[in-house]
């Protein structure tokens, strides 16, 4: 719905928040990982970039899972029959969760790398 007031299309969004939180078992499980990273973060303090690619790649995760749903519900409207191109588009925005989550995992995993192996990463920039 076109021209609406601000609060209202935030509200909304809100709700389509709401929603998938309430209906979906891997969103949750994704937001209570964001809060277990927040917390993380909070107690290493890592540099400004380290966080912007955790907040970055954490969101990417949610954003896929919220626009996965989206599609889902749509789909089972439009078609609620199983049908073979349904499924292949279903499929296809799971695959683009899987590969978000992947990426989050990798990003995360190197942040620890880095921030536990310090020394590796600094003698790399040592001038001789």
């Amino acid at each position: 719905m076109k021209n609406q007031p601000f609060s209202r299309r935030f509200s909304w969004a809100l709700q389509g928040i709401w929603v998938t939180w309430q209906r979906e078992a891997s969103f949750r499980t994704h937001v209570v990982c964001l809060g277990l990273l927040i917390v993380l973060v909070l107690l290493v303090q890592p540099s400004l970039i380290w966080c912007a690619f955790l907040l970055s790649s954490s969101s990417a995760v949610l954003v896929t899972e919220l626009l996965n749903t989206a599609l889902e519900e749509a789909m089972d409207l439009i078609h609620p029959e199983l049908h073979p191109v349904v499924k292949r588009i279903k499929d296809g925005a799971a695959g683009a969760v899987l590969i978000a989550s992947g990426s989050a995992v990798g990003i995360f995993c190197l942040f620890l790398w880095a921030h536990f192996h310090k020394s590796f990463f600094l003698a790399q920039y040592e001038t001789p």
